[in-house]
């Protein structure tokens, strides 16, 4: 009877032992925030109808331009150590349909999957930062990541005119707590890329300005030399601002305006306003239209297209939310929408996509 009894008390001692070296074994998240580190990620994919018939796909997007198809667009995760003081880095990693477009971007194969949207060393000293390696751009109102949209679908400014990645240096500096100075040197002016098809850099010239804890004004402007087919040095030169007010808990309001003057090639110029509204905690809605026009110096008729874009988000849980969309693409001038065997001045596209964060 001791014998048993001591048995059944070395083997409880032994589980208590077993599960208390179980619950002491560190999670790689536990490993990463002892390190000062964090990480963090997400993934979004959906199905994208296209109602004009065309097997080029959803014209005038890089992202989210497959039609008729369920996709995985982005599976991320990223993992960042930026202190205030010394030095850390940061490095984001995209699997998906959409780092075709990230690749191509960035100048390197566009068809791969895999992508490396963000890799730098930081440096930080009090109210100074400095980065360098590849990192996205200052300009615009939407970002490559999918989680930090409202909707969707991609402006066409974002697509046609702002630049998506920079390879260079960047240096930021808080002058205070209302506003922020950014100056960098890149290879690529608009193309991004990252190998320099030319010796002449790209100057970025950046603010960031707080008027009140509820608005926020941003400004970024690049001026550089891109190479055309590596025959004639091209000067580049971009402007992009950026207007937000919170006007109240509920609605948000957002202009994001671009000017971009390629040398002796063509002028893209225009605005997009957003209309965000917080209906409850899991629903909420916003609407986009925006306006563009293309001049074009090598004797093209010139263009104006403008798009309305109207997407729901319902969010049953704080990292999950099911997105639906609707868009409609006019072209003022000319017929650039495939219809079967026609052509149109238009194009309608509906969308679903699930977003999961972590």
């Amino acid at each position: 009877m001791n014998l048993k009894k001591a048995l059944i008390g070395s083997t409880a001692v032994a589980a208590a032992f077993a599960s208390a070296s179980a619950m002491a074994q560190p999670t790689l998240s536990d490993v990463i925030k002892a390190s000062g580190a964090e990480l963090d990620g997400y993934m979004s994919g959906g199905y994208n109808y296209n109602f004009n018939d065309d097997p080029a796909g959803i014209q005038w997007r890089p992202y989210n331009s497959e039609a008729d198809s369920f996709q995985l667009n982005q599976a991320a995760i990223r993992i960042s150590s930026l202190p205030e003081n010394g030095f850390g880095g940061r490095a984001h990693f995209i699997y998906g349909e959409d780092s075709q477009a990230i690749n191509g971007a960035y100048g390197d194969d566009s068809v791969s999957k895999f992508s490396m949207l963000e890799g730098f060393i930081h440096y930080g000293r009090g109210p100074l930062s400095i980065i360098g390696g590849r990192f996205v751009t200052l300009a615009g109102a939407e970002v490559i990541e999918d989680r930090g949209n409202s909707n969707i679908s991609r402006s066409l400014l974002f697509t046609m005119a702002q630049p998506s990645v920079h390879t260079g240096v960047r240096a930021s500096y808080a002058v205070s707590d209302m506003l922020t100075a950014h100056l960098g040197v890149n290879n690529s002016a608009v193309a991004g890329a990252a190998d320099d098809n030319n010796e002449q850099k790209t100057v970025e010239v950046g603010l960031g300005i707080q008027p009140s804890s509820n608005s926020n004004l941003a400004v970024s402007y690049y001026d550089g030399v891109e190479s055309n087919n590596g025959m004639e040095n091209l000067s580049v030169r971009f402007i992009d601002v950026v207007g937000s007010v919170q006007v109240n808990k509920a609605l948000e309001l957002v202009l994001n305006y671009d000017f971009a003057d390629f040398e002796d090639s063509s002028e893209i110029s225009g605005f997009a306003a957003y209309v965000n509204y917080q209906f409850c905690e899991q629903l909420r809605a916003s609407l986009r239209g925006e306006f563009v026009t293309m001049e074009f110096d090598n004797g093209a008729p010139d263009q104006d297209v403008n798009e309305v874009t109207l997407t729901f988000g319902y969010r049953p849980m704080p990292n999950f939310e099911l997105q639906l969309e609707g868009r409609i693409d006019n072209a003022d001038d000319g017929t650039p929408f495939t219809d079967g065997a026609d052509m149109e001045d238009s194009q309608t596209v509906g969308a679903i996509r699930a977003l999961f964060t972590f």
